[in-house]
């Protein structure tokens, strides 16, 4: 009788929600639009937990006032306490500031810039546009102010950037940076023959690591931009953005790569773009064929790091295959159809691998022209020996008849 009843509740309230939500999609639309700042699902944050929790501040609420950041809490009361005199005109931080110093510029911020790119930890940008409404300054309205007054924070040697728009958070800001592509140098895609979907079913297009693609006769070189889209493919020249290595780059990209996942509309730039290095990247041959043109930036430590690094971030990646970054796949896995470099590639992964290999090849193309040449040798002499007069017998006189 209960279970009746409580049946019963059920389908009166589904009814009401019907009733009471005629216009459920538009507020539900509405209420995504706002949300950018996500706490990261288990399924994603198992794979690196390091990757996702701050570890020296805390800025949103989703780590405020747990033990591994608590002792930053001080310095965060210190430093509202010093926005508010810097309002009113009042005196700054002391030299021997233990955080906000040259000091602590070098042992503490590159931390707190870490933990500001983490997707967890992040304000809303209209928060900081607020700070910077009541200190009073006369851009306040501008976001190419605040925007270039963030990147101008984590790297003091960028030049002004413009057309970046509205941000949602500083991770959102940075990534906007990593992607934008200098209006002098446009990125210029090889455009299919046949259509998407043809080539999209194609399960032989399946990209070889940067060794593989070297010796297919593709050369490697570095874009006219760092940003992650100007990848390119022609003349079987393969051209990548420049990347720097370091301590901070699995955090920063397994963020970005954790946004664009879940903030429907962000778009799946670098996830597209780890997904292309992964798969050119397989062993430390692989990253050491880019160093060496210049492309990766080695700072973490030795290759094969580099690769591990590229091959984790990779893990359970979810690519949707339309973009400029397929279309360079395609094309280049076509040119390593092509008879003559499949040819190549052939003959290179056969007898150039193996030391032992070269010499027999060596040894055997010797041999081979010496047979030629023995040959031909031969049947020049015959020719010769045929073409010359033979001696004649000379002839004896007849007997003399004389004495008998």
């Amino acid at each position: 009788m209960e279970t009746d009843q409580n049946d019963d509740q059920w389908v009166v309230r589904i009814s009401n929600e019907l009733k009471s939500n005629e216009s459920s999609a538009t507020k539900e639309m509405e209420k995504w639009k706002k949300h950018c700042i996500y706490q990261i699902p288990s399924c994603i944050s198992e794979l690196n937990r390091c990757a996702y929790k701050p570890q020296a501040v805390s800025f949103g609420p989703y780590h405020h006032g747990k033990e591994s950041v608590k002792g930053m809490e001080e310095h965060k009361q210190r430093a509202l306490v010093h926005f508010l005199k810097r309002v009113g005109d009042y005196c700054d931080y002391a030299d021997n500031d233990p955080i906000f110093s040259d000091h602590g510029r070098l042992y503490v911020v590159p931390y707190l810039k870490r933990d500001m790119l983490m997707l967890e930890n992040q304000l809303p940008m209209v928060v900081l546009r607020k700070l910077l409404e009541f200190e009073g300054s006369s851009n306040n309205q501008d976001d190419e102010f605040l925007n270039n007054l963030i990147l101008k924070f984590f790297s003091p040697s960028t030049t002004l950037i413009r057309n970046l728009g509205k941000c949602l958070h500083i991770l959102d800001l940075y990534r906007k940076t990593l992607l934008q592509h200098s209006p002098t140098h446009p990125t210029i895609m090889p455009k299919p023959s046949i259509s998407n979907k043809h080539y999209k079913e194609d399960d032989d297009d399946i990209m070889r690591s940067a060794r593989e693609l070297q010796e297919a006769g593709i050369r490697f070189k570095r874009s006219d931009t760092q940003s992650l889209k100007d990848v390119s493919f022609n003349g079987g020249v393969l051209r990548l953005p420049t990347i720097v290595i370091d301590d901070s780059t699995e955090t920063m990209l397994s963020n970005l790569v954790a946004f664009e996942r879940l903030h429907v509309g962000a778009g799946n730039d670098v996830s597209s773009y780890l997904f292309f290095m992964d798969n050119i990247i397989d062993t430390e041959m692989d990253v050491a064929i880019l160093r060496q043109k210049g492309i990766v930036l080695n700072a973490l430590g030795s290759d094969k790091d580099v690769a591990k690094l590229f091959n984790s971030l990779s893990r359970d990646l979810t690519v949707d295959r339309q973009g400029g970054l397929d279309v360079v796949q395609v094309s280049v896995c076509r040119y390593c159809k092509k008879p003559w470099n499949r040819w190549r590639s052939n003959l290179i992964e056969t007898y150039f691998r193996n030391p032992w290999a070269i010499v027999s090849l060596i040894a055997a193309i010797v041999l081979f022209a010496l047979t030629i040449i023995q040959t031909v040798y031969t049947i020049l002499q015959a020719n010769q020996d045929s073409s010359s007069p033979s001696p004649t017998t000379p002839r004896l006189p007849p007997p003399s008849r004389r004495g008998f």
